[in-house]
């Protein structure tokens, strides 16, 4: 019986919680044709923390996933290493 209870009440729960996610319908997109052809030499990866070294952790290890990809990018903390540090010196 408490075993009946527990499966009911967690279907139960499940289903509650399917039904109270909103729904997302995409009615229209827009592109602009004359950017449609642009092509990027670089990417720049930007990680926002609170903790630096969680920001350095981050972009060091997407770039390396993109450069695994061939896909040349760069972590911002080498072009801005004083982004986020106004104050601090």
């Amino acid at each position: 019986m408490k075993h009946l209870v527990k499966s009911s009440i967690v279907i139960i729960s499940v289903i509650v919680l399917v039904a109270c996610g909103a729904s997302t319908k995409m009615l229209a997109t827009w592109n602009n044709k004359e950017l449609a052809n642009n092509s990027y030499e670089k990417v720049a990866v930007v990680a926002v923390f609170k903790n630096t070294s969680n920001r350095y952790l981050t972009e060091r290890a997407v770039v390396k996933n993109l450069v695994d990809a061939n896909i040349k990018a760069t972590a911002t903390y080498e072009i801005f290493p004083f982004a986020g540090k106004v104050g601090k010196f």
